[in-house]
């Protein structure tokens, strides 16, 4: 009872704060992370970022430990992907305001048929010959998206009925299609 609500927020959130930034190696990215979180701050509440703190904590070390300065949009892409983005989307909302790192929605949205893709083509096992036909299929559709002549979303259409007819052939995958099939 000796200080209000908000101020016993503030100060425990504060605390927080603190505390995870000794996780850092660098002293630059616990700044960064000292930002974010009176930023957080100001943006959700003392309560709310005094329970939500340590759910960005790991998007801070991940990006210490590949980049120094602020890594661009491909950069974070790459190494979260959409979904590990979506998932951290108040930090990249922070990057956004604060220093310009803006979402490029044909990326988000190649990098999502790219994981579409790795799950549908994971279902058929690589080593059996129908793996191989996939493959093989799959490289011949990745040469048009690399001209230009296919969209990345367009392959993964073309590559969803060849792996369901696949799975169909043969469980096993020993064997390719007939016409029967």
């Amino acid at each position: 009872g000796r200080i209000c609500e908000e101020c016993y927020w503030r100060e425990l959130v504060l605390k927080r704060i603190h505390i995870n930034c000794a996780i850092f190696s660098s002293l630059d990215a616990a700044n960064m992370f000292e930002l974010f979180g009176v930023w957080l701050v100001q943006r959700v509440g003392s309560m709310k970022a005094a329970h939500t703190i340590h759910r960005y904590v790991q998007f801070f070390i991940s990006t210490e430990r590949r980049w120094s300065p602020i890594p661009a949009y491909a950069e974070l892409l790459e190494q979260f992907g959409a979904a590990g983005l979506r998932r951290a989307k108040l930090p990249m909302e922070w990057l956004k305001e604060k220093y310009g790192v803006v979402p490029d929605p044909q990326l988000r949205e190649a990098d999502s048929e790219r994981r579409r893709i790795a799950a549908m083509v994971s279902t058929v096992p690589p080593a059996s010959i129908a793996g191989k036909a996939l493959a093989e299929y799959r490289r011949a559709l990745e040469s048009k998206v690399d001209v230009g002549h296919l969209t990345i979303r367009s392959m993964r259409l073309a590559l969803k009925p060849a792996t369901s007819l696949l799975s169909l052939s043969d469980v096993n995958g020993c064997t390719l299609p007939d016409q029967k099939v």
